[in-house]
């Protein structure tokens, strides 16, 4: 069991504000709009070549034409060819078009997938990313159809505002689903939905289910979903049972804690692996709170024995589960 869990804060505490969302559909269009704009290539090395560009920029001449480098696709290519990426940037570009271009000469490479977009009103398309061509690209809009067409009633935790960004007061929906927000305090207009150019985070939880484990308010349900379409990260999807949220989105008594990733790896399998993985979860998100409530009051009613000699006989000396000193202090709590 986990009790904490800092994902969604860390992506609140560090996502700039045009990397912040207000709704799914908000997100799922600019991922959208993203990918449309977006096009792959398989091309060789030594087709490659780095030069410096009319403005002392950088500029990849590629089969498909000029491209220029975003940071994560310079320090991609920079690791193709083994040279360190934070080494490169502190050179002159006249330098670093040389080590580039030496690199891609003499370093037998396999081939490799261009994944580059046509930003509109911008003179040469964006290199998103360089990898192998074995890579396969599960898109983020993709994902973010997928939770759009969940069943019930699944929304974004709210967080308190960042940068003077704009606010609302909270309503009685908005603090139902466990947090330690107050009816009135403001809150800000994005929730727990971030994504860029280069990966994407969304935090879901629903109001509607809560279990009843005895405690005041009981357990609610959420989950995590991270991806990248340029080779950053897995596809993953981290579900749990939580006690609340805290107003900057760190997940308090969480419990029940399960990870599951998917390399993006070969492009046959990594349509049937996002099947199976929504399969998955959709079983997990559909499932009522009564068969956990019902796995609550079973753990409740087993007597592991009348008093601590007994209960120490039984998981230290007969199965050897636990130190007597764990034992001792369970007993005692």
């Amino acid at each position: 069991m986990k009790d904490v869990l800092m994902d969604a804060s860390r992506e609140w505490a560090t996502r700039p504000d045009d990397q912040r969302f207000g709704s799914l559909q908000e997100m799922y269009f600019q991922m959208f709009m993203t990918s449309q704009q977006s096009q792959a290539q398989d091309i060789s090395h030594n087709s490659l070549r780095v030069r410096v560009g009319e403005n002392g920029d950088l500029v990849l001449d590629t089969p498909v034409g000029e491209v220029d480098f975003t940071h994560w696709s310079f320090g991609q290519l920079a690791q193709r060819i083994g040279a360190p990426a934070s080494w490169l940037r502190t050179l002159k570009p006249e330098l670093v078009t040389r080590n580039f271009n030496a690199g891609l000469e003499r370093t037998v490479l396999e081939d490799a997938q261009m994944y580059y977009r046509n930003i509109p009103g911008r003179d040469r398309p964006k290199l998103s990313a360089i990898t192998s061509t074995r890579y396969g690209r599960i898109y983020n809009h993709d994902i973010l159809h997928e939770l759009l067409s969940l069943p019930g009633n699944w929304v974004s935790p709210l967080s308190m505002p960042k940068n003077g960004e704009a606010t609302r007061p909270a309503t009685e929906e908005d603090v139902r689903y466990g947090t330690n927000l107050t009816v009135g305090e403001p809150v800000s207009l994005k929730r727990a939905l971030y994504g860029s150019d280069k990966d994407m985070f969304a935090f879901l939880v629903n109001p509607d289910y809560r279990i009843d484990d005895g405690s005041d308010g009981g357990l609610g349900r959420g989950f995590f979903i991270s991806n990248s379409e340029v080779g950053d990260a897995t596809f993953s999807i981290t579900d749990f049972r939580y006690r609340f949220i805290c107003r900057n989105n760190i997940v308090w008594g969480a419990s029940d804690v399960q990870k599951i990733s998917v390399k993006h790896l070969g492009r046959g399998a990594k349509g049937r692996a996002f099947d199976q993985l929504a399969i998955r979860v959709k079983e997990y998100l559909q499932s009522s709170a009564t068969a956990d409530e019902a796995r609550i009051r079973r753990a409740k009613s087993l007597v592991l024995g009348e008093d601590l000699k007994a209960v120490q006989d039984r998981l230290y000396r007969d199965e050897k589960v636990l130190s007597k000193r764990i034992i001792t202090d369970a007993y005692e709590l």
